[in-house]
């Protein structure tokens, strides 16, 4: 062989490699379990820094948009159980109104009218009296109303998004405080000071046939992986760590 059919052979090699290596990253095996060690990235760093600050942190994951983040919150924070997330969401607006209504009332007990205009008397005794106001607690299924939240310092705090050739998105996702697994809209996974989380399963899909779970268990912040879904995710959240009924 001349040398030019040597470098020719050689070349043909290289672009034949080149196109395996290309066509095996865009498997959907291979996208799914890249993407899901990103995410289980995310969940172990929110464990860590919510055992080792001493704060409440959670996971904000949006399934519509494909994005995931961390928050760290500061003061009180009031999980409720709800159906799906569509009710967490509606329980956390109306948390927030509450606490909204609060801040009014503080400054109607202060004095003041909304903009810092002085009431009236009888508007001051109304305010004090708090007629026609709920006496309920504050706070939503993610704390909204009693938390300040903020990204978490680092990398986790920035809003993430899924990606992968072909694209990956956020199938179905199981959480604690969830009746029912959430297919659309946003959901959180509460992490606690005392070095504990929520259950939570995490499913990735490329389509509905080509899927990824990851689980998380609650006291070691332990973080399991398969290819494929749960054949009985409810399952996951009535056994321990070691498989046990609880």
């Amino acid at each position: 062989m001349t040398l030019i059919e040597m470098i020719v052979v050689l070349l043909i090699i290289v672009l034949l490699a080149g196109a395996l290596t290309v066509g095996y990253a865009r498997l959907p095996a291979t996208a799914m379990k890249r993407e899901a060690v990103h995410v289980a990235a995310t969940l172990r760093a929110a464990y860590d820094g919510a055992a080792a600050s001493g704060a409440f942190h959670r996971m904000i994951i949006d399934i519509d948009e494909g994005t995931y983040k961390v928050e760290r919150c500061e003061g009180k924070v009031n999980i409720q159980r709800a159906r799906d997330a569509k009710e967490e969401m509606e329980q956390m607006k109306d948390a927030a109104q509450k606490a909204a209504q609060l801040a009014e009332d503080a400054k109607t007990q202060a004095g003041q009218g909304p903009g810092g205009a002085p009431l009236s008397p009888d508007a001051m005794l109304l305010g004090i009296l708090g007629q026609g106001q709920p006496n309920s607690a504050i706070g939503g299924s993610g704390g909204e109303a009693t938390a300040k939240c903020t990204p978490m310092p680092g990398p986790f705090g920035k809003t993430q998004r899924l990606g992968g050739h072909p694209q990956v998105g956020f199938s179905r996702i199981w959480v604690g405080h969830l009746e029912e697994p959430a297919s659309h809209g946003k959901v959180m996974i509460h992490f606690f000071p005392l070095g504990t989380a929520e259950k939570a399963i995490i499913e990735l899909g490329t389509d509905t046939e080509n899927l990824f779970t990851i689980a998380l268990q609650p006291i070691s912040g332990r973080i399991d992986m398969q290819q494929g879904s749960l054949a009985r995710p409810e399952d996951f959240f009535t056994t321990d760590a070691t498989g046990q009924r609880i």
